[in-house]
């Protein structure tokens, strides 16, 4: 089994801590299409944008409330997302799935980047895992039907 000293538990903490206390990619813009969502007990709200050039994500906003977990989720994807393309967000959806399923995916840290740190939350605090799955369903609902987008496993979505 691969060793998980490409981001230890500290550093994904840190990573997340960082994102909850200064969100990146906050704050709608005006005149865009949105979807709004929320999670079950109606404690995180989340507004999310997409702008896409052709296959490229040009800009992922959003906006809500919620737990720190929840907006450093939206602030994660958002990030990642911005300037890369649908065969990349397939890629990242693959690669979440098998996070989510807690396979290793160590040898795709690079690719994964800071998104890995969402792993600290499936690992540690399953119970939080739907408030870091709000963004991506909002995402995954924004961009269905556009050419080449590979839809989320109901475990994703």
């Amino acid at each position: 089994m691969p060793t998980r000293d490409l981001m230890p538990p500290d550093e994904q903490a840190r990573i997340l801590a960082e994102h909850a206390r200064a969100p990146r990619k906050k704050g709608l813009l005006p005149d865009v299409r949105h979807i709004g969502t929320r999670d079950l007990d109606g404690f995180s709200v989340l507004k999310m944008q997409v702008l896409m050039n052709d296959q490229t994500f040009t800009d992922v906003r959003w906006d809500g409330t919620g737990t720190k977990v929840f907006v450093a989720s939206a602030s994660i994807l958002a990030s990642w997302l911005s300037g890369k393309t649908i065969e990349d967000y397939n890629k990242l959806l693959e690669l979440w799935e098998k996070m989510l399923a807690q396979v290793e995916v160590v040898e795709q840290a690079p690719f994964l980047g800071e998104v890995r740190a969402l792993e600290y939350v499936i690992r540690n605090r399953p119970d939080r895992v739907r408030e870091i799955q709000l963004a991506w369903t909002a995402v995954a609902q924004l961009i269905q039907g556009r050419a080449g987008v590979r839809a989320p496993s109901a475990a994703a979505a």
